[in-house]
């Protein structure tokens, strides 16, 4: 299934959205994305786990390194990516993620606009993921249910 007839979005992916990484459950709809090239934000990646989490700082030196694909404007495939993400609508405060507008640089130079999910909790004591870049582990990197992302913490 292609959704890019009405491609009119960027989203900035830098952990299990990324190509490669993607669930069972979003792996043809990340495949078929239009693919731009590598990108990063200022900000901290975390290792939470089995996901990695983006906290932004704008004033940090530290960068999150991803990549930008061009994405459809329609609703559904949205609410496809904030489903999986643990996005509440109704109860932002439930939220895992949270999905913000924002500035990335592009690494062969210049800045686009972007979609980004940033962790919308407290890292707490969670690592620091050096470089940051996401390399998930053998058999870690994707997670089976949005639900259960939600029950943890």
């Amino acid at each position: 299934m292609r959704y890019l007839a009405g491609v009119s979005e960027r989203l900035f992916a830098y952990g299990t959205l990324r190509r490669g990484r993607a669930p069972a459950s979003l792996e043809r709809l990340v495949a078929d994305l239009a693919w731009e090239g590598e990108a990063s934000v200022a900000g901290r990646l975390y290792d939470l786990g089995a996901y990695p989490g983006l906290v932004l700082d704008p004033a940090s030196a530290s960068r999150v390194h991803g990549e930008v694909a061009r994405v459809p404007g329609d609703p559904v495939f949205w609410e496809l990516l904030d489903g999986y993400e643990g996005v509440d609508p109704a109860d932002p405060a439930r939220s895992l993620f949270r999905r913000l507008r924002r500035e990335a640089q592009l690494a062969g130079g210049g800045r686009v606009e972007v979609w980004l999910y940033e962790y919308a909790r407290d890292p707490g004591a969670a690592p620091l993921l050096a470089g940051g870049r996401y390399r998930p582990a053998a058999g870690r990197g994707t997670l089976a249910a949005p639900r259960e992302r939600r029950r943890r913490g």
